[in-house]
């Protein structure tokens, strides 16, 4: 796949399917919609602090899409989540 493609397949990524199928994750299971939107959002505020590229940083991206999963999980559960700074409700920042 060249580039030029990489670059329009990633401007039509809209779902978490599209993402976890760009990135090379398997979907288990079907995730209710609020949970998906609440992964999709985490990842891209993650992806956002960091200096990855989606186009070319695919390996990276995908253990990013998966520290996301499994942080909106843990939220789910209830588990607090400290931060570097100190804060006990995850935001997906980052920093933790």
């Amino acid at each position: 796949m060249s580039d030029e493609n990489k670059i329009n397949d990633i401007s039509k990524l809209e779902s978490l399917e599209d993402f976890n199928q760009y990135l090379g994750i398997p979907s288990e299971t079907p995730e209710s919609t609020n949970k998906q939107l609440d992964i999709l959002n985490t990842f891209k505020n993650i992806l956002s602090k960091s200096d990855l590229d989606l186009a070319i940083d695919i390996e990276a991206c995908k253990h990013l899409m998966l520290d996301a999963m499994e942080l909106v999980q843990l939220q789910e559960d209830g588990i607090a989540i400290q931060s570097k700074s100190g804060c006990t409700t995850c935001s997906g920042c980052g920093s933790h």
